[in-house]
């Protein structure tokens, strides 16, 4: 029942991957191995491409952030080019947040629309970490930095950095790569999926934070099926999100296959 239940809570994009390890019809619904692992780390390394570890001028933020999706439009056609467009935005958010200057924000109508969910992602990761995953140095943040209508991807920022801060080779990897200091300290008190952290949030800010807890579960595994088995061991009030937060994870880093996936699924749609 709980496979089952993972399936359902994942969604078409990412449970085809899975039922072949369910003895459901496969054929047309694998991935190799090597493509899943180098699209893993090649998403953290165009994250990691993206930031430029120094203080970012205001002006050029919202023209690299035009530029990236100048970049992305221009090859829609292309899903991976427009992934790694993303990436790279949340990169450059990222270092955004890490080196403030007085004049940084992300409610500025120079910043393309388009671009402003990802950059809040980085953002919010970011944020995270500047304020020791203080909640109301974060909550603070979030309502006099971020777009309004956007405050929600920061907060799935926040997320993602928990499970980067976790001890752990992912941890190492993203310190290696640039993303964190390799002596950062490790995030808050995991008892009971940071149960005493979430507490000092809403049940939204807690559902969004564990959304993007979910995407970083899916990059830090070998494959969807044991980033799933990881979700079902949590709490059951965050079990949902997080397997959302695996799925579109999983769909962005192999944006390539997910046509084929979706045709030769049983999904009865379009």
């Amino acid at each position: 029942m709980k496979r089952r239940r993972a399936l359902q809570l994942l969604g078409a994009a990412a449970g085809t991957a899975v039922v072949a390890r369910l003895a459901w019809p496969s054929k047309g619904l694998s991935i190799s191995l090597i493509p899943l692992a180098l699209r893993r780390m090649g998403g953290v390394r165009s994250v990691s491409a993206g930031a430029v570890n120094r203080n970012i001028p205001q002006s050029e933020f919202g023209e690299t952030c035009r530029s990236f999706q100048r970049e992305a439009a221009a090859q829609s056609r292309s899903m991976p080019a427009v992934v790694q467009g993303l990436w790279k935005t949340e990169g450059f958010a990222t270092t955004f947040g890490k080196f403030r200057l007085p004049e940084n924000t992300l409610n500025d109508p120079r910043i393309p629309r388009e671009s402003l969910p990802i950059a809040h992602v980085g953002y919010g990761a970011a944020s995270a970490e500047h304020a020791r995953f203080d909640p109301s140095k974060l909550r603070e943040t979030f309502e006099t930095q971020c777009q309004p209508n956007y405050r929600g991807f920061s907060e799935e920022g926040t997320g993602s950095t928990l499970r980067i801060y976790e001890p752990g080779f992912f941890k190492f990897m993203c310190g290696v790569l640039g993303l964190i200091p390799r002596d950062a300290p490790p995030g808050p008190d995991r008892t009971g999926f940071f149960a005493q952290y979430m507490s000092a949030f809403s049940a939204e800010s807690q559902r969004l934070i564990t959304h993007g807890y979910g995407r970083l579960v899916a990059f830090s595994n070998v494959s969807v099926y044991t980033a799933i088995e990881e979700a079902m061991g949590l709490p059951p009030e965050r079990v949902a999100p997080c397997v959302q937060g695996i799925a579109f994870a999983f769909t962005v880093m192999n944006a390539e296959d997910v046509p084929r996936l979706l045709e030769n699924s049983a999904v009865p749609y379009p």
